[in-house]
């Protein structure tokens, strides 16, 4: 018989859970750590998570993309509720290392949290992002199973014309980061 702590939730970053195992680890990782923080990489991910934040929330931003004038509030928020997830995964694709990932994710729901916390509320209360994240760890066609998701918490699991927004969108912010993180000028050592 399964027990509740046999069940484990998918976490909110994609790849890099394992944590330190000996003290070897430890030491290498707080090295690495403060070479971060020394060449600036730390901050440069905190602004990148602040600006992702910001493309989140804006009303003019990503999240408009391909956007129908008869769409619903529900919908409105499973976009940003997409666009979180991708620039999660974008941090672990697009930034240096762990160190800096953690601290791009920090600011990213720092940000949500102080500017829009409509958003974070949703971010925190959905399930979104295990429904999306198992798809990710599933690894198969991970862009259009991801447009599938949306569709299905947009209601319209059949819909193709949803799964293919949801695809384009997620794809599309994956791009939005990429290139947020390629301007940031990260020290790559």
């Amino acid at each position: 018989m399964c027990e509740d702590n046999d069940i484990r939730i998918a976490s909110s970053h994609p790849s890099r859970e394992n944590p330190p195992s000996n003290d070897r680890d430890i030491e290498a990782s707080l090295r690495e750590l403060n070479r971060e923080k020394e060449n600036g990489n730390l901050e440069k991910a905190r602004g990148l998570g602040a600006a992702a934040a910001a493309e989140v929330y804006a009303d003019d931003g990503a999240s408009f993309f391909g956007i129908d004038s008869s769409e619903s509030p529900q919908m409105r928020e499973q976009r940003q509720m997409l666009l979180a997830f991708a620039a999660v995964v974008g941090f672990d694709k697009y930034v240096p290392n762990a160190h800096c990932a953690r601290a791009a994710l920090s600011t990213f729901y720092e940000t949500l949290k102080r500017d829009a916390p409509q958003i974070y509320d949703d971010v925190e209360r959905s399930f979104a992002f295990s429904f999306y994240f198992l798809e990710y760890h599933r690894g198969r066609d991970v862009a259009a199973a991801i447009g599938h998701t949306f569709a299905m918490l947009c209601s319209r699991p059949e819909d193709a014309v949803y799964a293919q927004l949801g695809k384009a969108l997620y794809l599309r912010f994956l791009d939005v980061i990429q290139s947020m993180a390629e301007q940031t000028g990260f020290v790559k050592e």
